[in-house]
């Protein structure tokens, strides 16, 4: 995925949320992590992610791609961090609930209602803030 969004064609906010949305949703990734989490394991996990910071590299890329989108406008840093922190929220939380949720709003649970979900969301985050 870094490759992807570092290349000469870097792909849209929509192509990025599909990309982290696809990884955590293949072969039951996102179900085992919950249950590593609510497992024994858990203190295991959370020492791990503190070491080796695994999603550090992309709050530097996208910080970088925001920097360049922002025309001289400053960029804060804490600001990337927080819209990684709700992308990474929402697209865990989708992958897990998605189907629930939306069965429980009365909406349709397949594919392209997750896909629905994702452009709407990836709008969310590329809309001009005013902070």
């Amino acid at each position: 995925m870094a490759e992807a969004m570092t290349g000469r064609s870097a792909p849209t906010t929509n192509a990025v949320v599909d990309m982290v949305a696809e990884h955590y949703g293949a072969e039951g990734r996102v179900r085992m992590l919950a249950w590593l989490v609510l497992s024994e394991r858990a203190l295991e996990v959370y020492a791990k992610s503190r070491a080796v910071r695994p999603l550090e590299p992309l709050v530097e890329l996208v910080h970088t791609r925001r920097k360049k989108a922002a025309s001289g406008r400053a960029i804060d840093l804490a600001e990337t961090l927080f819209l990684c922190e709700l992308g990474a929220f929402a697209l865990l939380g989708e992958a897990l609930f998605g189907k629930l949720v939306r069965g429980a709003f009365g909406e349709a649970d397949d594919a392209e209602a997750a896909r629905d979900f994702r452009r709407r969301f990836a709008r969310l985050l590329s809309a001009p803030k005013n902070s």
